[in-house]
Protein backbone atom coordinates (compact mmCIF):
# COMPACT_ATOMS: atom_id res chain seq x y z
CA UNK A 1 0.00 0.00 0.00
CA UNK A 2 2.93 2.39 1.11
CA UNK A 3 4.55 1.80 -2.15
CA UNK A 4 1.46 2.36 -4.05
CA UNK A 5 0.72 5.97 -2.61
CA UNK A 6 4.40 6.84 -3.16
CA UNK A 7 3.92 5.64 -6.84
CA UNK A 8 0.58 7.90 -7.08
CA UNK A 9 2.47 10.91 -4.92
CA UNK A 10 5.49 10.62 -7.67
CA UNK A 11 2.96 10.81 -10.61
CA UNK A 12 0.85 13.76 -9.72
CA UNK A 13 4.02 15.78 -8.81
CA UNK A 14 5.51 14.84 -12.61
CA UNK A 15 2.04 16.10 -13.75
CA UNK A 16 2.08 19.36 -11.83
CA UNK A 17 5.81 19.99 -13.00
CA UNK A 18 4.09 19.31 -16.58
CA UNK A 19 5.63 16.36 -17.16
CA UNK A 20 2.19 14.50 -17.67
CA UNK A 21 0.59 13.03 -20.67
CA UNK A 22 -1.22 15.45 -23.12
CA UNK A 23 -3.80 14.73 -25.66
CA UNK A 24 -1.68 12.86 -28.26
CA UNK A 25 -1.11 10.61 -25.55
CA UNK A 26 -4.35 9.92 -24.41
CA UNK A 27 -5.81 10.42 -28.34
CA UNK A 28 -6.47 7.09 -29.70
CA UNK A 29 -7.86 5.72 -26.93
CA UNK A 30 -10.49 8.51 -26.56
CA UNK A 31 -11.02 8.16 -30.44
CA UNK A 32 -11.97 4.46 -29.61
CA UNK A 33 -14.14 5.08 -27.09
CA UNK A 34 -16.39 7.48 -29.63
CA UNK A 35 -16.63 5.63 -32.17
CA UNK A 36 -17.55 2.09 -29.79
CA UNK A 37 -20.23 4.43 -27.93
CA UNK A 38 -21.56 5.72 -31.46
CA UNK A 39 -21.61 2.49 -33.55
CA UNK A 40 -24.62 1.14 -34.71
CA UNK A 41 -25.52 -1.95 -33.15
CA UNK A 42 -24.85 -5.16 -35.47
CA UNK A 43 -26.53 -8.08 -36.07
CA UNK A 44 -23.43 -10.58 -36.54
CA UNK A 45 -24.81 -12.77 -33.07
CA UNK A 46 -21.61 -15.52 -34.02
CA UNK A 47 -19.43 -13.56 -31.60
CA UNK A 48 -21.65 -12.75 -28.66
CA UNK A 49 -20.36 -13.13 -25.41
CA UNK A 50 -21.60 -16.70 -24.08
CA UNK A 51 -23.55 -14.73 -20.95
CA UNK A 52 -25.53 -12.47 -23.56
CA UNK A 53 -26.44 -15.81 -26.22
CA UNK A 54 -28.00 -17.09 -22.58
CA UNK A 55 -29.63 -13.58 -22.05
CA UNK A 56 -30.90 -13.48 -25.34
CA UNK A 57 -32.45 -16.99 -25.44
CA UNK A 58 -34.94 -16.01 -22.40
Amino acid sequence: SKGFTNLHTRVYENILDGNGYGIEDARASIELAHKIRNAAPGNNFDYLHPIVKKILKK
